[in-house]
This record gives C-alpha cells, structure tokens and sequence, in this order.
C-alpha cells in the first residue's frame, strides 16, 4: 500500500456503493453499444466478484450477457518474484471472443502492470473488436495509466 494511505476509509455507504455500481454498469452498457457483443471478463479474484455483480445489473435491465473469468498469474513481469510453484487459477472464456466487446474487470488499477498481463494473455485466446477496463478503485497515481478512458474511483466500502 503507497505511503502515507490508511489501511481501510470507508468513503461510501452501501446505498452509494449501489449506485456507484449500477453507473458503472451502465457506463459499459453505452461504451459497448448494447449487450449484443459485450463480454464481461473478471481479473482473478476480485476482479470476478466485481464482474458478476455487474453482470447481474446489466442482466437485470438487458437480458444475459457472456461473462468470463481470467487468471493473469503467469503472464505476470514479476512471476520470479512469486516462487517456483505459483498458485494458478481458473481462466475461462466464452468460446469465439473474436469480434466481441470486452470489458476486463479489476478491483484495484495501481500501476497497470495487472491488466499489461491480462491484455497479453488474452492475445492468446482471440482478437475482440475493442478491449477496455472497469476498475473500482485507482489508487496513487495521478493520472489513470496506460491511457485508460475512465475509471469509477471508488475506495473501500464492505465486500462485494
């Protein structure tokens, strides 16, 4: 955690949580042009939980959506770092992403260096039309990195 930042601020309460996440929500509904071609895909771990309650708002309004879920351990600058045996999770994508809208979903944007990874391994399963991020928090940096369109910053405020 960068210096000179407490541990846990509560700055929402559950009801501004709520909304924060249904504008969220509907923010990558109007950036993908519908749900047609839109695909969620959650950052292994929290990335996941923060994806599925936003599915779950885009479904309530719009119908299914394709959802998917990806493990960015081994595409990681720093997997020396990590040990000899990292613990991988499950990557799971819906079949034919090429040509799809997707949204990769993450809990923290910090550096950039989690969805440097994720955009490398996912040149790996396919080529979507277009690739952007949703993150729930931005922490440190003044300036989104990596270019990044729009980011809802939201600090802590309960689990998911």
């Amino acid at each position: 955690m960068p210096r000179g930042m407490s541990s846990r601020i509560r700055l929402l309460d559950d009801a501004a949580m709520s909304r924060a996440l249904q504008r969220m929500a509907l923010e990558i509904v109007e950036r993908a042009g519908g749900t047609s071609r839109l695909v969620l895909v959650g950052i292994q771990r929290r990335g996941v939980q923060l994806a599925d309650r936003l599915a779950r708002l885009i479904e309530a309004a719009h119908g299914p959506i394709r959802q998917g879920k990806l493990d960015i351990t081994l595409y990681r600058d720093d997997l020396s770092a990590i040990g000899p045996r990292p613990v991988v999770g499950e990557t799971s994508l819906p079949p034919d992403i090429d040509g799809t809208i997707v949204t990769l979903v993450d809990d923290v944007l910090y550096t950039g260096r989690t969805i440097r990874a994720a955009l490398d391994e996912f040149a790996d399963f396919g080529r979507p039309y277009f690739l952007s991020n949703s993150s729930r928090r931005l922490l440190g940096a003044a300036e989104p990195p990596m270019g990044m369109q729009r980011i809802e910053e939201i600090s802590h405020c309960g689990s998911f």
